[in-house]
């Protein structure tokens, strides 16, 4: 009974863990090629002002760190970059697509305010110091 009861608690331990989300920065997710993203800007220069349509394109289920500090290039050179000032996670499952909006602010004040869906680039961490 004893050992029935060990395989009971082997089985369920191994397949609880099967349910559970890696989670991946952002950045590391993309390294690794698990996602593809699509970014645009809501418009405006500041608040949730930017939308990512993140795809899961690997076969896990993903929790991704969007990480504070990230700049967004955008692909007109007239418009503001914008700069991800709170890490935000989103949960993604295999094959889906999730819409989210995220927090930025614009950290060009020489150039225009983005328009709306106007596409950028994701990028990388800024540097330190910010």
């Amino acid at each position: 009974m004893k050992v029935f009861v060990i395989w009971v608690q082997v089985i369920l331990c191994t397949w609880d863990q099967s349910f559970h989300a890696k989670i991946l920065s952002l950045q590391n997710a993309l390294e690794q090629k698990k996602v593809s993203i699509k970014v645009l800007s809501l418009g405006g220069h500041h608040g949730e002002c930017i939308q990512m349509e993140i795809k899961n394109i690997s076969t896990e289920n993903l929790t991704l760190e969007i990480e504070a500090g990230r700049r967004l290039n955008s692909i007109n050179d007239l418009e503001q970059d914008i700069l991800i000032v709170k890490e935000q996670r989103v949960d993604i499952g295999p094959g889906e697509t999730r819409e989210t909006k995220v927090k930025g602010y614009c950290c060009q004040a020489d150039k225009l305010s983005p328009s709306e869906r106007s596409r950028y680039d994701v990028n990388k961490i800024a540097e330190m110091p910010l």
